[in-house]
């Protein structure tokens, strides 16, 4: 009869604790950088919503301002220096033109087009950074308002 001889239980060899380490780390890295840049899209998001509101404010502002004289224009200036200092618009206020295809269709005179554009802070180097990608990141939203006057 052979005896059977038992070992107590080993340890876990360096090796094997340094790779559970670095798998360790390299999971905790990914998550604290998913988060930074959860909170930076979350940052930059609530400003294309800004942005969607103050074009449509300015759009409404000019349609009970105007009576679609062509060439009412404005340049790229800062909305509100006091309130939102990073977004600065531009406008333009048109005669809609004739369009046939339309239903139903427009006649010179019978609309008017007004186009809001705004520049607001964006992430850089992001899909919507219409930047060189050496300066902080911009973006444009656009909105189209036709109305009748």
């Amino acid at each position: 009869m052979s005896k059977i001889i038992r070992r107590a239980p080993r340890g876990y060899l360096l090796a094997e604790v340094m790779f559970a380490g670095a798998i360790l780390a390299v999971t905790i890295a990914a998550t604290l950088s998913l988060i930074a840049s959860s909170a930076a899209d979350q940052r930059y998001g609530s400003n294309r919503g800004v942005a969607g509101m103050l074009a449509r404010a300015k759009a409404d502002e000019l349609a009970s301002a105007t009576n679609c004289t062509p060439g009412n224009q404005g340049t790229l200036i800062v909305v509100d220096a006091a309130t939102y200092p990073q977004f600065r618009w531009m406008w333009t206020v048109a005669n809609a033109g004739n369009s046939a295809s339309s239903t139903p269709p427009i006649t010179a005179g019978t609309l008017c087009d007004i186009v809001v554009t705004v520049r607001y802070p964006a992430v850089k180097g992001s899909l919507e950074d219409i930047g060189d990608g050496t300066t902080d990141g911009e973006a444009l939203l656009t909105f189209n308002r036709m109305y009748k006057p």
